[in-house]
């Protein structure tokens, strides 16, 4: 049996999605019962809140892997991403170890953001120090951290995933496409820095790859960078910011920036707009940052199938 939390959302009802293909048993963990609607057979659904301890005894009862998709991306409650990330998976983990499961394989879902952004120029391995730099990231961390503590009484794999996008993850880089249909949006910079984005189908597949790998034992120590767990970049198809905007141009029918703005500027209008999401996004589409996943093909198999030409595609389509 596979406990999946976050299910509600975009990304663990993805995973849910091959799962249920895969025909696999699972159980999701949601706050609220009433929002999964209809399920498929074999889908089990346990009551519980990750930031309430007490919420969950039980929901591991028969379980032999978890998936840790639960978290938040609410720019806005700088607070709530702290407690739901950081504090909510310490809580999965302890409830998980307390509940006497046998639990073959723990993954959790992070994000490439704990590497901080003063990395540009090089191209980035697992083994490269943590350092970030914004309370997502360091939410993120925090979580990880939380992971290390566990990672001696079950195996845990840790994936740092890069910048989601398609079917649902319009907000955010759906406001660059808006831009660019309008003819408003610039280039930002020189445009040649290589922006780390990553089709939710991908990160789904890398997920579900993670659950069905050959248990590994990670080297112990700092020369790990994983603290006893298994860490792995998952990042699509290296593509520069104007590249991207020449695919997305492409797609809306429209033709591509030309106009350049300066970094500087960029930010500060995304700033001023109040729109934490824009800014975060301005962010990433002009920083340069570029990572390796030699290690997640050779180790998991995995290798991004959606081209950025067919995913910005499905995005435009649910504009």
């Amino acid at each position: 049996m596979i406990l999946l939390t976050g299910a509600t959302g975009r990304l663990g009802g993805a995973v849910l999605e091959k799962l249920v293909k895969g025909k696999k048993k699972v159980r999701v963990l949601v706050r609220d019962k009433e929002k999964m609607g209809g399920l498929a057979k074999g889908v089990e659904i346990a009551e519980g809140d990750i930031c309430k301890m007490e919420s969950l005894k039980g929901a591991f009862e028969g379980v032999d892997s978890v998936i840790h998709c639960a978290g938040s991306v609410n720019f806005a409650d700088e607070e709530e991403m702290m407690r739901i990330n950081a504090e909510g998976t310490g809580n999965v983990l302890q409830a998980c170890a307390e509940s006497g499961a046998k639990i073959k394989r723990f993954i959790h879902c992070s994000s490439i953001t704990v590497y901080g952004k003063n990395i540009e120029g090089r191209e980035i391995g697992e083994e490269e120090p943590a350092h970030p730099d914004s309370i997502y990231a360091k939410s993120k961390y925090e979580a990880e951290e939380e992971c290390k503590k566990f990672a001696e009484k079950f195996p845990i794999t840790i994936l740092r995933l890069g910048v989601i996008y398609g079917k649902g993850f319009e907000a955010g880089y759906g406001e660059v496409l808006e831009r660019i249909r309008k003819g408003e949006m610039k280039v930002i910079g020189r445009g040649d820095n290589v922006v780390p984005l990553v089709h939710v189908e991908d990160a789904a597949d890398a997920i579900v790859k993670a659950l069905e790998g050959k248990e590994r034992k990670e080297k112990k120590g700092k020369e790990a960078g994983g603290g006893g767990c298994r860490i792995y970049n998952i990042v699509g198809e290296k593509k520069t910011q104007r590249e991207l905007y020449e695919i997305s141009a492409e797609a809306l029918g429209v033709s591509a920036p030309r106009g350049s703005v300066s970094v500087f500027l960029a930010r500060m209008i995304a700033n001023l707009s109040g729109k934490r999401e824009l800014l975060e996004y301005m962010n990433i589409l002009s920083s340069d940052r570029q990572f390796s996943v030699k290690k997640a093909e050779e180790e998991l198999k995995w290798k991004a199938k959606i081209g950025l030409g067919k995913g910005i595609k499905g995005v435009v389509e649910h504009l």
